[in-house]
């Protein structure tokens, strides 16, 4: 966004020393896990057959999906993408596929051992806040007159989705 003069979290990291999580909450969140294990350890699991709950889903592949894999040059989100949206037109559909990197992206900062958000709950609260932000200011749902000061990279990722989003819909649709 023009005239952002933004403050990383690497750059004011006192700002960010009291965000995590306390020993004791860590702690009874670890027994928690540790007792549903030693629960389930040894148990056989039946997992019921899941086809009938989605047999109104589309099984088909999106035509688009040659183009979406020259284009984007990584074939799992090409057809991840036409599966999921196998009827999209391919300009949609190349939009559709970066937003699913921009979300696997967005969502392995928080959950993923290697995030730099893991385990750090009250920085990834953050992190969704100013998101959402973003997202807001972003998307035109803001008169304008807000601009936050986001610097991370993967929320400012969204910047040329949300862009093609207002190019297709209106702010009602």
């Amino acid at each position: 966004m023009p005239g952002q003069d933004y403050t990383t979290m690497e750059q004011q990291p006192e700002m960010f020393s009291n965000l995590k999580l306390s020993s004791k909450l860590e702690t009874d969140h670890q027994a928690e896990r540790n007792a549903l294990l030693s629960s389930l350890r040894g148990q056989t699991i039946r997992i019921p057959d899941l086809v009938p709950l989605f047999k109104h889903w589309p099984t088909k592949t999106n035509s688009g999906l040659d183009r979406i894999l020259h284009e984007l040059q990584i074939t799992d989100v090409g057809i991840f993408s036409s599966k999921i949206w196998p009827c999209a037109a391919p300009e949609k559909l190349q939009i559709v596929a970066y937003l699913s990197i921009w979300l696997f992206k967005w969502d392995d900062e928080i959950d993923h051992s290697d995030g730099t958000l893991w385990g750090e709950f009250g920085a990834a609260q953050i992190y969704r806040d100013q998101t959402l932000e973003y997202m807001a200011v972003s998307l035109g749902l803001h008169d304008g007159s807000h601009d936050p000061a986001i610097t991370n990279p993967i929320i400012l990722g969204f910047g040329p989705i949300a862009a093609a989003l207002e190019k297709s819909y209106t702010l009602e649709q």
